[in-house]
């Protein structure tokens, strides 16, 4: 009798591990970002007061490199009707390798049940409602056959006359050194400063007379150069034709690069962690020690660029919306440094360029041992202090994204590839190595010529500084005839 009751116990702790183990088994169908997100409210995305940097996964300290930011692109509901919306991975094996799901608390409720009913019914439950491919299906579906649409027109001509509005610390550098080798390889006119400065103008929105006289006759392709945006003057000094582009970072990448770029440490006294508490109080300090650019880079710098009247007081949503709605018609690609594969794919489209005319390395990379750690709480308090530049962020973000679905995920997927196997071949073909450097009170990466990427025109001209090529590109202007 005894020996049955011990046999039956065991029987019972058996199917009780079974059971156990079964339902862990189906758990693990339960995407785990989405379950932590039911119990955090400091991931929502829904207001100002409890924003990060969208895709952040958080190691256990709860800061996150500042470098490191993944910005989203599509909404969509879960089966429950629950907003999600679902954010696009950047090409860091650092980071998870699915697509995140991040949810308002205002549905947490919501969500709460539809995760315990999920509990209840797991056979109900697929993981793969939440795949980046049934998600981009579902944005295809009012667009048919749309790959099919977007072939390359192949009687499509290479266009010669582009603007790009170089905004501060966004990835610009790697652009315009694009823009300039083409300009160069194919012979075409530049505007540039007048004098050895970089900028045209400096605070002062764009004016013709900040170019360099040009000898008569010639017509201007290309401009480059930071400028602030004056519509009426750079159409009047392009041709009709001219492609405007610019490029935009998340806010609070841009502005912690900003802090050390400008070396605003030395002059506050105080470490980036500490400025990001109250950075209103320093601004009356910035403008007794600086006389120039760190100025109108404190506050929406890139509303600034952009042509914006930027203060101290918040400009309005209606104003800036107003803005940004202008900003659009104006121009015709912007792109997004957390995104430059797709951003150069889409800038080869527009332009009818080859991959050759678009490759690139990463210019004026920082070491990582100069990036500073944000936390949520400081990303919060730099998106308040720059709401104006978070709308227009996200507003681009938005239409970026609308540009790759027009593009076909699946095209843009297999260009990417192409992209980076091009650039990995030229960097073996150029390159011997990266040496840090110190420039402009930080230490940065720089491209080490191999002995056959110094003799090659392309390799030379990829690693060279944007300074060093504007100086080149000025001696070759004053040669024309």
């Amino acid at each position: 009798m005894a020996t049955s009751y011990h046999q039956h116990m065991v029987t019972l702790v058996m199917m009780a591990i079974v059971s156990m183990l079964m339902a862990l088994i189906y758990i693990r169908k339960i995407d785990p970002f989405l379950l932590h997100q039911t119990f955090r409210r400091d991931f929502t995305i829904e207001s100002h007061q409890n924003l990060i940097p969208f895709g952040h996964v958080l190691p256990r300290n709860g800061s996150f490199a500042a470098d490191k930011t993944s910005v989203g692109a599509s909404e969509n509901h879960t089966p429950s009707g629950n907003v999600v919306r679902l954010l696009p991975l950047p090409n860091n094996p650092k980071l998870i390798s699915h697509p995140r799901a991040i949810v308002s608390h205002r549905d947490n409720g919501d969500l709460r049940k539809s995760v315990i009913a999920k509990f209840n019914n797991l056979s109900t439950f697929n993981k793969s409602d939440f795949s980046r491919e049934k998600q981009e299906a579902k944005i295809n579906q009012t667009v048919p056959d749309q790959d099919k649409m977007k072939q390359v027109s192949t009687t499509c001509s290479p266009k010669k006359n582009v603007v790009l509005l170089k905004t501060h610390k966004t990835g610009s550098s790697t652009i315009q050194n694009i823009l300039y080798r083409y300009g160069d390889n194919h012979d075409l006119v530049f505007a540039l400063p007048k004098g050895r400065d970089n900028y045209f103008g400096g605070n002062t929105r764009f004016s013709r007379g900040f170019v360099r006289p040009l000898p008569s006759g010639h017509q201007v392709n290309i401009l480059a150069n930071h400028a602030r945006w004056n519509k009426k003057a750079f159409v009047a000094m392009m041709p009709n034709n001219t492609i405007y582009i610019t490029i935009l970072r998340h806010p609070v990448t841009q502005y912690e690069s900003l802090y050390i770029y400008y070396n605003w440490e030395h002059y506050f006294h105080v470490p980036f962690h500490e400025f990001v508490k109250d950075p209103a109080k320093f601004c009356d300090i910035l403008g007794r020690y600086i006389s120039r650019a760190p100025v109108h880079s404190f506050k929406n710098p890139s509303l600034y660029d952009l042509g914006m009247k930027i203060g101290k007081k918040e400009l309005g949503k209606d104003v800036v919306e107003g803005k940004l709605h202008s900003l659009e018609e104006d121009f015709h690609l912007v792109l997004l440094m957390e995104y430059m594969e797709e951003s150069v794919i889409l800038l080869k489209e527009l332009m009818c360029w080859s991959w050759e005319d678009v490759l690139y390395f990463a210019t004026n990379s920082r070491s990582q041992n100069q990036i500073n750690k944000v936390t949520p709480e400081m990303s919060e308090k730099l998106l308040e202090w720059n709401a104006e530049d978070w709308m227009l962020y996200k507003h681009f973000n938005k239409t970026f994204w609308t540009k790759v679905k027009d593009y076909g995920f699946e095209r843009m997927k297999k260009d990417k590839m192409i992209l980076r196997k091009k650039v990995e071949e030229i960097k073996t073909k150029c390159l011997q190595g990266t040496k840090i450097v110190s420039e402009v009170g930080t230490t940065i990466k720089r491209y080490q010529l191999s002995v056959e990427g110094k003799k090659d025109k392309i390799c030379s001209q990829m690693v060279t500084k944007a300074l060093e090529y504007m100086y080149f590109l000025n001696d070759k202007m004053s040669k024309l005839s």
